[in-house]
């Protein structure tokens, strides 16, 4: 399935590897992870992982690599956890690139064409995809590429409590153990949480909002986010707080950033939202998807989700 990625790689000496902007655990797991595998296998070629990733778990799991411009522009760019280009983090250094390649798990929005690519809506994780790369090419792997693919993994299928293929979930858990993955301390530095974290948890289950047809939601301005001490990730992070309340099969955020504009999440436990999420230039997956809006745009996401139920 990656025997193209793989030429592609082999192709040049010099590789950057790009996440989607607002990088998630499962996007910074599969860049370091793919980028210490990489590493192994051709120590010869220049291989680097670029972005903002998730500084606190940089002493974890690696650091992202600081490059030049040029570096970037002589480089085979690999996208990760995104469908195009003008969804990662640098795109617009990455556009000026030699060449690319993908390899994503989200809804193929077919908007990608620059070079060869592996989309798998069955994997629940990019992480997942990279383990299935790395199985298949029989590529090194320890503890440095093992424990950033298990993190993405643990992440984006909230510690397992979602999967399309519990079976294949598993197995791909199995191996990355196997191979040196160490489950206790990834989820031991998951489970830690600061008081800021506190805070926002607090605020947004005595905050939170209902609309007329029952999607429950919640609003916040950055005036908010500077008074709770957090961020606009984190906030909008914290969704899955509203995840398990009983009657509500849809729940949405939006958290407004530096620019003026509100982070979009999606998330549903039985109904196809992925399609709303597209209309305001988004995408994701059937059941978790987001995008970008503005603040007048907020009561029309809410129309359109109610009229999904």
């Amino acid at each position: 399935m990656f025997e193209k990625i793989l030429e592609q790689i082999e192709k040049y000496d010099v590789i950057t590897i790009h996440g989607h902007v607002f990088p998630d655990g499962d996007c910074f797991g599969s860049q370091i992870g793919l980028r210490n595998c990489l590493r192994k296998k051709y120590p010869y070629k220049k291989i680097f992982a670029v972005g903002s990733g998730l500084p606190a778990y940089f002493d974890l799991l690696g650091r992202i690599d600081a490059v030049s411009d040029e570096i970037i522009e002589s480089s085979l760019g690999i996208l990760l956890d995104g469908n195009d280009i003008g969804r990662m983090e640098l795109s617009s250094k990455l556009s000026k690139a030699k060449a690319f390649a993908k390899i994503d798990h989200h809804i193929d929005a077919h908007t990608f064409t620059e070079g060869p690519q592996v989309v798998d809506t069955t994997c629940n994780s990019c992480c997942e995809l990279i383990t299935h790369f790395i199985q298949e090419n029989n590529l090194p792997i320890d503890k440095s590429v093992s424990n950033p693919l298990f993190f993405g993994t643990l992440t984006d299928s909230d510690r397992f409590r979602f999967s399309s293929d519990f079976a294949m979930s598993f197995r791909d858990a199995a191996y990355l153990c196997d191979n040196g993955a160490e489950p206790s301390k990834l989820i031991a530095s998951l489970s830690q949480v600061n008081e800021s974290s506190l805070k926002v948890k607090a605020y947004i289950l005595s905050h939170y909002q209902i609309s007329k047809k029952g999607i429950l939601y919640y609003i916040l301005a950055q005036e908010e986010i500077t008074q709770l001490g957090s961020s606009m990730k984190e906030c909008s992070n914290s969704i899955n707080l509203l995840s398990n309340v009983k009657g509500h099969p849809i729940i949405a955020s939006f958290v407004e950033d530096q620019n003026g504009l509100f982070k979009l999440e999606i998330r549903s436990s039985n109904i196809e939202i992925h399609d709303v999420a597209c209309k305001y230039n988004g995408g994701g997956h059937a059941l978790a998807a987001g995008s970008t809006v503005t603040k007048d745009l907020i009561q029309n996401v809410l129309s359109d989700l109610e009229e999904l139920l």
